[in-house]
């Protein structure tokens, strides 16, 4: 019988445990920042989804590109980064759950990205002062 009690009250504390962090989670918000290959195009987009539960409202976007070989990051001017071909997304823009905002790269920082020794790092900021970085 004591073993029962024992692992019924163990089970009581670690399902409250994980309940409580889950409601804790359920009201942060969360970005989802991806670099994606559009195949056919020869190019790259970046992809912010909102994958928390409340709405996001971005205000800027911030890209650098850095060199692994010698530690540089240069960061890029905001009218530098994006396509000028495709529709380019007005800032500030709100997303509610789920929803997705892309941003197509310019050719120029394309181009950059095809050395292996390249990286991007990339910074959204929303309204409220967060950063989230990828």
């Amino acid at each position: 019988m004591d073993d029962i009690t024992f692992f019924l009250a163990l089970w009581g504390a670690f399902l409250s445990t994980y309940l409580a962090l889950r409601e804790v989670r359920k009201d942060k918000r969360f970005l989802k920042i991806i670099l994606e290959n559009v195949h056919w195009y020869e190019t790259k987009r970046l992809v912010i989804t909102n994958i928390g539960h409340r709405p996001i409202t971005i205000e800027q976007v911030a890209i650098e590109v850095g060199d692994k070989r010698h530690g540089m990051v240069d960061p890029l001017p905001q009218n530098s980064f994006w396509n000028p071909d495709s529709e380019i997304p007005e800032l500030p823009k709100t997303l509610e759950d789920g929803k997705m905002i892309l941003f197509y790269l310019s050719q120029p920082v394309v181009d950059d990205l095809r050395d292996e020794n390249k990286f991007l790092r990339v910074k959204v900021f929303d309204a409220e002062g967060n950063i989230y970085n990828q």
